[in-house]
């Protein structure tokens, strides 16, 4: 075996740069969390702010 054949076997098995690969996992599940949780938040909002002007519609039409 030479030493380029070596090399090339050497470089074929190499995963040091798995790394990279697998902390954008995490990085990705963080972003999906973090997005989903936005959307949850914005939600709730835009509910209790309907929920309240159907509150207050009900309340005003008890009264007059």
């Amino acid at each position: 075996m030479t030493s380029a054949t070596a090399a090339a076997r050497r470089l074929h098995r190499d995963e040091r740069g798995q790394m990279g690969g697998i902390e954008a996992l995490p990085f990705g599940l963080l972003i999906f969390v973090v997005g989903a949780l936005l959307v949850a938040n914005a939600w709730a909002v835009i509910d209790a702010k309907l929920a309240v002007t159907a509150a207050a519609r009900e309340a005003a039409r008890t009264w007059v």
